[in-house]
């Protein structure tokens, strides 16, 4: 009865429950022990939560063992208690390392240099100095196996001790909720008030909006019946719903871009083929920086910069995005990173070769914002890129101007990776077009001259295997009734001899009846048939 009691709360009831429910097994544990302990959460904290608040942060600092929080929620606890909520020791603000997470297109953390999505089994690990936060793979194998402690974003050098372990997946303990400090003692920031907002475990920015929402709410009441019937009528369009791009995470080589365009492809854009490569020269604030163009290997991405270069669709643009020791991004007429189209007003798709890779300084590629979203923008390295490959479009390399692009690299940016001072395209020149209309005629001009070559020379080998002119089948009628050796015992008979006589007449004109030269003719074994 004692267990039965135990297990049921009448709370406020008539009888007890014979059973218990999820949120009670959760928060109030239960497993035949005679007292109960109060767990608030068994299971480890998502990686994008603070563990002081337990919601998603929003601006995200952490401690040097790795603890995340928002800095908001720690920033008034540390002026109230001055000790870390999840240790319970001696925490100042000054101690706070702030952290830079990087979002994909469609809003989602990822690693900046793999694309990959981060998730609760992710290995995360924050560089001190630069606080941006990385899979521990990705530093493993651009820093650690290289042995260059650099940070692949800043270039700055770092230590191992520099390397904070946000999240270990074969660690989840230290991030469950029930192990920190002020869970376990119940200490709280806010003693409760009236306002149920002040008593939820929610961000700052999440009681705005309730309140905002609340404030509408009001204002709704007052507005016209038809106004309200008016938006209701718009948001039930069906073409008034919003279709957002699927693709794969973005990057810093990522053409940044709006959710609500569909990226459908009704056909498929026809190349143009050539064999020849292309050479541009793009004149910069800097200097000049010329390019060979693969126009062979891969024509759509080829024919697309071509052509915004000899209309001068670059003209007058800056260079938007540079991580020093890894890319600079530019193509944008707009200077954002959001701009910019294809020469068919569309997206076009990837085209990978296996003879194109980022495997070195100077690479030429497209920027995108995941598979087949190809527009203006484009990019070129600093070095090798291997992780690159069979994501963005190589179409090119740097064959002059290596000078001006050491100055390029050396130019400082701002927090969002833009050049403090302007890299400007001044113009652009295209030097060698593959794709215009007169050298393709000339291509195909080309093309006609080897082939008449190639009949010519087919021809030239028939005449040498046949000189006589004859059908085969004539000569080889007397043949046809035997094989193996008595074809060459038939070549003795007096027909034989008499059409061999006709050929040599045909080709030669007549023989001299001259009996040296008809005893010459008899001793001769041009072609075994003596034998």
């Amino acid at each position: 009865p004692n267990h039965i009691e135990a297990m049921g709360k009448s709370k406020g009831r008539a009888h007890n429950k014979l059973y218990i429910t999820p949120k009670e097994y959760l928060q109030e544990g239960y497993g035949g022990k005679s007292e109960r302990e109060k767990v608030v959460l068994q299971r480890p904290l998502p990686f994008d939560c603070c563990a002081l608040s337990l919601t998603p942060f929003e601006d995200p600092v952490c401690t040097l063992d790795g603890t995340v929080y928002d800095i908001l929620n720690i920033v008034q606890w540390l002026k109230k208690y001055k000790l870390d909520p999840a240790t319970g020791k001696p925490l100042s603000p000054k101690e706070l390392i702030t952290l830079k997470f990087h979002k994909n297109a469609e809003g989602k953390y990822h690693d900046p240099l793999s694309y990959k999505e981060f998730s609760d089994h992710s290995h995360l690990v924050a560089i001190r100095p630069s606080g941006h936060v990385y899979l521990h793979e990705t530093i493993k194998q651009l820093c650690l196996d290289k042995k260059t402690l650099k940070d692949p974003i800043t270039n700055d050098p770092f230590t191992k001790q520099d390397m904070i372990v946000l999240q270990d997946p074969n660690n989840l303990e230290r991030r469950t909720a029930s192990h920190f400090w002020f869970i376990r003692e119940g200490v709280t920031l806010n003693p409760k008030s009236d306002n149920p907002l002040d008593n939820m475990q929610v961000s700052s920015i999440t009681k705005k909006v309730l309140e905002q929402y609340e404030t509408e709410k009001e204002k709704a009441k007052n507005e016209p019946q038809e106004k309200l019937d008016a938006i209701a009528s718009i948001t039930a369009d069906p073409k008034a719903s919003t279709e957002y791009l699927t693709a794969d995470s973005g990057s810093f080589t990522a053409t940044a871009f709006v959710p609500g365009k569909k990226a459908a492809f009704l056909d498929r854009i026809e190349a143009k083929k050539t064999n020849k490569k292309g050479y541009v020269s793009i004149t910069t604030s800097l200097g000049d920086l010329n390019f060979e163009i693969h126009c062979d290997l891969v024509p759509k991405a080829s024919e697309n910069f071509i052509t915004h270069c000899e209309k001068g669709f670059y003209n007058n643009t800056i260079f938007h995005r540079l991580i020093k020791n890894f890319m600079v991004q530019g193509g944008d007429p707009t200077g954002t990173g959001q701009g910019g189209k294809s020469i068919w007003d569309r997206k076009f798709e990837d085209e990978f070769h296996p003879k194109l890779k980022h495997d070195a300084r100077g690479i030429l590629a497209m920027a995108n914002s995941g598979p087949n979203t190809n527009g203006s923008q484009f990019y070129v390295t600093f070095r090798a890129t291997k992780h690159l490959d069979g994501k963005h479009t190589v179409f090119g390399n740097l064959v002059g101007g290596g000078d001006v692009l050491n100055k390029i690299e050396q130019i400082s940016t701002d927090h969002n990776d833009k050049p403090q001072s302007e890299i400007r395209i001044l113009q652009t020149t295209v030097h060698v077009n593959p794709f215009s209309e007169e050298e393709l005629a000339k291509e195909a001009e080309e093309e006609r001259r080897k082939q008449r070559l190639e009949a010519e020379k087919n021809e030239m080998g028939r005449w040498y295997s046949n000189p006589s002119g004859l059908p085969t089948s004539t000569a080889t009628s007397s043949s046809s009734s035997s094989t193996g050796v008595g074809k060459y015992l038939n070549s003795n008979s007096p027909d034989a001899q008499s059409v061999a006589s006709k050929k040599r007449a045909l080709d030669f004109g007549a023989v001299s009846s001259s009996s040296k030269r008809q005893k010459q003719s008899e001793s001769q074994y041009g072609n075994f048939s003596g034998f």
